[in-house]
């Protein structure tokens, strides 16, 4: 009995040592969905880019990028800042590709002495729970000092 039981301890610590340690199979994923080919559009115009400017009458904006990870997405949420008056974060979903594109945001005029810079951000999670931001790009509104009023009538 007493050889069974060291036949079996033997055969028991070849097995563990024979395995590597048994660290638990590969590295768990702790990084955020990748976002790339981020992109602003100005509506009705084919000025595209990740720093735009727009008259001081303001317009509207598009958001396009893709977004990736090998777990699944299961976040892309598009925030504003400053937050234009009509602006609500924008949940996106991204198609087969990754590739999500934003309803048209408002930026309003800006009656302001000094330019108004809004900042366009990606909120995005995987499935594991990994969550981070990505600034996918900025639009200067001018301000409208620099007009100079209508002359007086005669």
């Amino acid at each position: 009995m007493a050889r069974l039981v060291g036949i079996a301890v033997s055969l028991l610590a070849l097995g563990l040592w024979g395995c590597g340690g048994g660290n638990g199979g590969p590295p768990r994923d702790t990084d955020p969905p990748a976002v790339t080919a981020g992109s602003l559009t100005l509506v009705g115009t084919t000025q595209t880019g990740t720093r735009l400017e727009l008259a001081f009458v303001g317009g509207r904006v598009v958001v396009r990028a893709t977004v990736t990870d090998p777990s699944g997405v299961a976040l892309v949420r598009l925030l504003v800042t400053p937050a234009p008056p009509t602006f609500t974060p924008q949940d996106l979903t991204p198609d087969a590709q990754g590739k999500v594109e934003s309803a048209p945001v408002e930026l309003p005029a800006n009656l302001e002495s000094t330019d108004k810079t809004y900042e366009f951000r990606l909120r995005v999670r995987d499935t594991l729970g990994n969550e981070g931001e990505r600034i996918v790009g900025t639009v200067v509104v001018k301000a409208a000092s620099g007009l100079s009023p209508p002359p007086p009538p005669f």
